[in-house]
C-alpha cells in the first residue's frame, strides 16, 4: 500500500468527471404513445435542459440547442413539457412562453410574450388543449397564480379556469375527460405543510361544481392522479407518513389506501413530481422511501400490500407506467441518476438501466461506499446522516492518523441528503477526506414530525445535529476532531455560515449561495418562500428578534475561521447582496475569505465550467486549511 497524508491522495477522479452526476437533477418522464419523452440537464451545454425521445432502444434529442426547457413558476419550476399527438409542448426558459414542436424539431409558439411564467403542463386530449399553471408577474405585487387552458388549435388563445389561492400546482385530467383536479395552498404554508386538493367538472369553456376535500387536520396533500376507471387518488401525510389516499366522487373526504411507515414521495420543491402511477384500476406502482432507502413497488390498492418490488435505490422518482412496462429515474450508491425500465406483470419486478451510465466504471477503485448512520443529538433525539469514509485503492493515510472531515448541509432546509453517487463527494473522499452528508431535523423522508421539528428553531437544531454528528464520528475514531469543516448550499449555506458564527467546532466553512442576513432575505426573496423564513426562525420574543440574533452577518465579530463563498450573480432566491455583505464584513475584520462570483448563474449552478471551478476551488481551500498538499487532476 502507498502511504500519503489523508487529503493528498492522487485521485484519478477529475472535476469534469465528477460533475456528470448533476444530470439527475430536475429530470421528468412522460409517456408518448408506446414510448417516453424525458428531460435531462446538460452542464456541458451551458446548463440547459434538453428533451429526449426514447423508444425503448434509441434515444435522440427533440429540440435545437437554442431551446432550454425550464419553467420559472415558483422560481424552482418543473414539469416544463408534455407530449402531444405528433410532438411535444414545452416552456422555454428565456421567455417562459409555451411552444409546440413536432418530432423533427420544427417549433411554433402557443403563447405570446408577456408578464407570464408557465409550468406543470398537462395535455387535455378531449379538447386538444394544454392545462397548466401560469404566474402573472407584476412590479407592484406578488405573482398571481392561475390555472389556465391554452388552445393548441388556436395558438395565443388562453383562458383562465381557476384562481384565488396563493399557489396552484398539479393539474390532472380524468381519463374520460370529464373532471379536473389540482392542488392549492396559501401563505404562510409551504406545500409540505398544509395543502388542499380540488376537483371540478368541465363545463363548456370553463369549470363547474368546483370543490375541495374536507379534512380534519393539517396535512400536505400532493400528486393527484386518476385511475383508469376515473377515480381520484393522491398522496397525503395525514397519518405522519406520505401514503396514498382516495377521494371518491360520492365522498367529501379522503380515505387512506396504503399504510406504510415510510414515504411515498418527497417535499414538492418542483412542479410535476410523480411518485406513483396506475398499472390498472386495482394496482399502482410507487416509489417508497424508508430512511433513505428507496424501492419501486407494485401495490394492490384493495389490500394495500406489495405484490412486486425492485431496488433498493439511493433515490427514485418520476415513475411512469406505460402499457406493459414502466419507466422511472433512479440512482444507486455506485451510479448517478439514470433512466430505468421494468417489465410489469407476473414474477419479479426487475429493472435495468436503459442508457449508458454517466460515470466511467474504471473509477470504481476511487469509490467510497455510503453508510447510513444514526446518532444521538440534543432533546433526547436521534439524528441521521450518510457517512463516506475516504477511499482510493492502494492508498492509506499515515500511521496513527485519521482523516479530516467535511460535513455537508443540504438545502431547503426541507429537503434531504441521499446516498446516490455524487461526484463532488467522491472527489473529496478519493483524495482522503471523509464526508458526512447530514439529514438533520427538518429533513424529508423520516415522517411529518421529524420534518416539522425544525420550525421555529432553524439556526439552532440543525447546528446541534451537525455538531453531534461531528462529535459522534470523532468519538468513533473515524475522523480527526481537530480538522473538521462544514459546507452547504442555499439553506445549507446559511447553516455553514451560522456554524462559523455560533459554534466552535469547525476550522473552516464553505457557503454556496447561502443566507447571511435573514431579515434581508425575508425582504428580498421570492413569493414561494416569502413567509417560509419566519416560520423556520420563529417569532420575536420581547426585544430579541431571532431574525437578527441568528443572522451570521449580525454576529460577524464571532466568525474567526476561514471562509469560502460561491455565488451566482443572477440568483433571485438568495440575492448576491447576501454574499457580498458577509465577504466585505469579513475582509474588513481581516478574516480570511475567498469569494467566487459567477455571472449567468442562478440558484443552483448549472454550467460545467462553474461546477468544475467550485469542486476544485473548494477542495483546494479545504486541503490548505487541513494542512495537506492538494492533488488536483487536469480537466479533459
Amino acid at each position: 500500500m502507498n502511504i500519503l497524508p489523508f487529503g493528498s491522495w492522487p485521485s484519478p477522479l477529475s472535476a469534469e468527471v465528477a460533475l456528470h452526476s448533476t444530470a439527475f437533477r430536475q429530470t421528468f418522464i412522460r409517456p408518448a404513445g408506446d414510448d417516453v419523452i424525458y428531460s435531462e440537464g446538460r452542464p456541458l451545454e451551458s446548463g440547459r435542459t434538453a428533451l429526449i425521445y426514447f423508444d425503448g432502444v434509441t434515444a435522440r434529442d427533440l429540440l435545437p440547442l437554442s431551446y432550454d426547457v425550464r419553467s420559472r413558476v415558483h422560481e424552482y419550476g418543473g414539469a416544463a413539457f408534455v407530449p402531444v399527438p405528433g410532438g411535444v409542448c414545452f416552456v422555454n426558459f428565456e421567455d417562459q412562453c409555451v411552444y409546440r414542436s413536432d418530432m423533427q424539431g420544427e417549433v411554433q409558439s402557443l403563447t405570446l410574450p408577456g408578464p407570464y411564467r408557465h409550468g406543470d403542463l398537462t395535455y387535455d386530449s378531449h379538447r386538444n388543449q394544454l392545462i397548466c399553471i401560469r404566474e402573472t408577474i407584476s412590479s407592484s405585487q406578488e405573482p398571481r397564480a392561475e390555472l389556465v387552458a391554452i388552445s393548441i388549435e388556436s395558438p395565443t388563445t388562453t383562458r383562465i379556469l381557476f384562481s384565488g389561492p396563493d399557489f396552484l400546482t398539479s393539474p390532472a385530467i380524468s381519463p374520460d375527460g370529464s373532471e379536473l383536479s389540482w392542488i392549492s395552498w396559501d401563505h404562510p404554508d409551504m406545500p409540505w405543510d398544509n395543502t388542499q386538493i380540488w376537483r371540478a367538472r368541465f363545463a363548456g369553456p370553463g369549470l363547474a361544481d368546483i370543490r375541495n376535500a374536507k379534512v380534519d387536520r393539517r396535512q400536505a396533500i400532493m400528486e393527484p392522479r386518476w385511475s383508469p376507471a376515473n377515480s381520484l387518488f393522491c398522496i397525503s401525510d395525514a397519518d405522519q407518513w406520505w401514503n396514498i389516499y382516495e377521494w371518491s366522487a360520492d365522498s367529501i373526504t379522503l380515505h387512506q389506501r396504503t399504510h406504510f411507515e415510510a414515504e411515498i414521495g418527497t417535499a414538492p420543491w418542483f412542479l410535476g413530481t410523480r411518485h406513483f402511477d396506475f398499472v390498472s384500476d386495482a394496482t399502482v406502482i410507487v416509489c417508497v422511501n424508508s430512511s433513505g432507502e428507496w424501492h419501486v413497488s407494485v401495490i394492490n390498492l384493495a389490500t394495500g400490500q406489495i405484490q412486486q418490488r425492485c431496488g433498493p435505490y439511493a433515490q427514485a422518482g418520476q415513475v411512469c407506467a406505460n402499457g406493459e412496462v414502466c419507466y422511472f429515474f433512479a440512482a444507486t450508491k455506485e451510479r448517478p441518476g439514470g433512466l430505468y425500465r421494468a417489465a410489469l406483470g407476473n414474477g419479479d419486478l426487475t429493472a435495468a438501466i436503459t442508457g449508458p451510465s454517466s460515470i466511467d466504471l474504471n473509477y470504481a477503485d476511487a469509490l467510497s461506499e455510503a453508510r447510513n448512520i444514526d446518532f444521538p443529538t440534543t432533546d433526547d433525539t436521534m439524528s441521521h446522516g450518510i457517512f463516506y469514509p475516504p477511499r482510493l485503492k492502494a492508498f492509506v493515510g499515515e500511521p496513527g492518523t485519521v482523516p479530516p472531515l467535511v460535513i455537508l448541509m443540504h438545502g431547503g432546509p426541507t429537503s434531504a441528503a441521499s446516498s446516490r453517487y455524487t461526484g463532488s463527494i467522491q472527489y473529496l473522499t478519493s483524495r482522503g477526506i471523509a464526508v458526512l452528508d447530514m439529514n438533520y431535523r427538518g429533513s424529508t423522508g423520516f415522517g411529518r414530525d421529524y420534518r416539522m421539528s425544525l420550525y421555529g428553531r432553524w439556526g439552532i437544531v440543525e447546528l446541534d445535529d451537525a455538531c453531534s454528528g461531528a462529535a459522534f464520528l470523532g468519538a468513533q475514531g473515524w475522523v480527526d476532531p481537530k480538522r473538521m469543516a462544514i459546507a452547504g448550499g442555499s439553506a445549507g449555506g446559511y447553516s455553514a455560515l451560522a456554524a462559523a458564527a455560533f459554534r466552535q467546532v469547525f476550522v473552516a466553512a464553505s457557503s454556496h449561495y447561502g443566507v447571511a442576513d435573514l431579515s434581508l432575505l425575508e425582504r428580498d426573496t421570492h413569493k414561494f418562500e416569502s413567509h417560509y423564513i419566519r416560520r423556520l426562525i420563529g417569532p420575536a420574543e420581547g426585544d430579541i428578534d431571532p431574525m437578527i440574533s441568528r443572522s451570521p452577518i449580525h454576529s460577524i465579530e464571532t466568525i474567526n475561521i476561514p471562509l469560502i463563498v460561491f455565488q451566482g450573480l443572477d440568483d433571485p432566491i438568495v440575492p448576491p447582496n447576501q454574499a457580498r455583505a458577509i465577504v466585505d464584513s469579513l475582509k474588513a475584520r481581516g478574516i480570511e475569505v475567498e469569494y467566487h462570483a459567477f455571472p449567468g448563474e442562478s440558484h443552483g449552478f448549472r454550467k460545467a465550467e462553474t461546477l468544475c471551478t467550485v469542486i476544485e476551488a473548494e477542495y483546494a481551500f479545504f486541503a490548505r486549511i487541513f494542512g495537506v498538499e492538494s492533488k488536483q487532476l487536469g480537466r479533459r
